[in-house]
This record gives C-alpha cells, structure tokens and sequence, in this order.
C-alpha cells in the first residue's frame, strides 16, 4: 500500500502502487511510479521518478526532471534541468549594466534524464 506522511502532495500528481513517501514536498504535476521511496526530499514540478527508486533525505529533484527506474539518489543530492551560472565572480562592474540593471552570463544545459548512470561517492 502507498503511504504518505508529513509531507505535502501538490495539485494532478500520480503516484503509484507501494510508494513511501515521508517528510516530503512533491510538487504539482509531479509523478512518482510503482515502489518508489521518498524520504525528506523535493520532487519539483512535472518532475518523473521511475519504478524502484529511492530518493535519500536532502535530495532535489528539480523541475522536468525525469529519473528512470531502479535509481538510488544518495543524500543531499541535487539534480536539475537548467543550471544557471551567473556572472564571473571577478569584477562586480560585469555584472551591472549602465542603468544599474543586473547582467548575468548563463549557460543552459538541455533537460536531464537520468537512467543507466550508477553513482559513487559518499552518502
């Protein structure tokens, strides 16, 4: 059976069959499938958890992000679709236009989708 606690379940999310989920925020639209365990973590908007993973307390898991089946994502592990990079860190006049509008340099990285990738490092 699914349990949910102490956690918060946003609007038109799916969760499937024997997921665990506690001290938690799964935002909208978000979809966790069959046997999943979330324990103290996020889960962003439209964000997809596979069958069989376990999400380990401080993990992020950002908008669009899809996760595929049988993943363990350790502690404190954040995962996003976009990483922003802003500014140089060098020159505080970079980063201000002449109006005093704030520039930032990015750098776009296109949607993750995590499946056959195995993880090492401490948890």
């Amino acid at each position: 059976a699914t349990s949910v606690k102490k956690s918060v379940i946003g609007r038109n999310c799916v969760i499937g069959n024997n997921v665990t989920i506690s001290n938690s925020y799964v935002w909208d639209n978000a979809i966790i499938q069959d046997n999943s365990v979330l324990d103290h973590t996020i889960v962003a908007a439209d964000a997809q958890i596979g069958k069989h993973v376990t999400l380990s307390p401080g993990s992020v898991i950002g908008f669009n992000v899809i996760i595929g089946d049988n993943r363990v994502i350790p502690n404190n592990v954040k995962i996003v679709e976009t990483p922003i990079v802003s500014g140089d860190g060098f020159d505080d006049e970079d980063d201000f236009s002449s109006d005093d509008e704030q520039v930032k340099e990015t750098a776009h990285i296109p949607a993750v989708t995590i499946k056959d990738v195995e993880l090492v490092g401490e948890e």
